[in-house]
């Protein structure tokens, strides 16, 4: 039987590499094959493959489109904006976290969004998440927070259905983005927690979580790029990958857990490693000898992956 795999992109580098592996999935099997499902994240409102979209930070960018129509990632079922919703994150900026308003009633997001920050280096307009995460992986974890519900419920839906067709072997969920972005590197480590926390919740125990991160040295020639903020996620993760500092939750050892909500009722939890496998990617087209011998390479590594 086929191994099950979900693989959920984040960001810019996120469409790009889902699009690159449902075009391969497409060409091998004639048609996307049941044991693979795709869902993309982005913080862009008119997200369209083959469409050109303004983003925050950077410019212009085109989504990318594959060969064909059946190629392409599909926007109703492939597809989820993380959208911001009420409170607003400039709200949460310019009232309700500010030490004037209500902080304590919100212990889920005052101990990791720097309001004071935001506020003073970040345009109100570049807040509404319309346009990607302004480059700031704050806005890209805050627009996980705000959709955690529904993000779980999708994930969820693809592992049951997955779970289903595995027949008691394990479902793989595959995370890849970028780790210079605000969306990628924002939102990858909480995917990770929230495919955990989906599986839980449709009764299913034993996945395997891979995580594929793109390092800065892909995007030597692009603008808008932070090593700053690849160094921060690397950090991040570096934590969660440890097993040293286990500690007693509720009724579980776990290694490291997120709350979603104030009561900390909702709750992402590793009881081990975050991802089961890491795998970072950080070879640049110069080094390969320009884009088609990087795309050659990718092509024949995927296809050991489609089997």
């Amino acid at each position: 039987m086929a191994v099950q795999a979900l693989v959920l992109g984040f960001g810019g580098t996120g469409t790009h590499i889902l699009t690159h592996l449902k075009v391969l999935a497409v060409q091998k099997y004639g048609t996307a094959p049941d044991f693979i499902k795709f869902l993309e994240f982005d913080t862009i409102a008119d997200w369209e493959p083959g469409k050109t979209v303004q983003i925050a930070g950077i410019g212009a960018e085109d989504i990318p489109k594959g060969e064909e129509d059946d190629m392409s990632l599909v926007r109703s079922s492939e597809y989820m904006y993380l959208s911001d919703r009420e409170p607003s994150l400039w709200k949460y900026v310019s009232e309700i976290l500010k030490p004037t308003g209500q902080p304590d009633r919100y212990p889920h997001l005052t101990n990791w969004l720097h309001v004071d920050w935001l506020g003073r280096h970040v345009k109100q307009a570049a807040m509404d998440i319309t346009q990607g995460a302004a480059q700031q992986r704050q806005i890209g974890r805050f627009a996980m927070f705000q959709n955690r519900a529904d993000i779980v419920q999708r994930i969820g839906g693809h592992i049951r259905q997955l779970s289903d067709r595995a027949a008691g072997t394990q479902v793989f969920v595959w995370i890849v983005g970028s780790t210079v972005g605000g969306t990628g590197a924002g939102c990858m480590i909480d995917a990770a927690y929230m495919s955990r926390l989906a599986a839980h919740a449709v009764g299913v125990e034993d996945i395997n979580v891979t995580g594929v991160f793109v390092l800065p040295a892909v995007y030597r020639n692009v603008g808008g790029i932070s090593d700053a903020r690849a160094y921060s996620l690397l950090r991040e993760l570096n934590r969660v990958q440890s097993t040293r500092d286990n500690y007693v939750l509720g009724a579980e050892t776990v290694c490291s857990a997120v709350m979603y909500d104030a009561h900390s009722t909702v709750r992402g939890v590793a009881k081990s490693k975050l991802f089961d496998s890491v795998f970072y990617l950080g070879a640049t087209c110069a080094e390969l000898g320009g884009t088609q011998e990087l795309l050659h390479e990718g092509r024949e590594r995927d296809r050991s992956i489609l089997g």
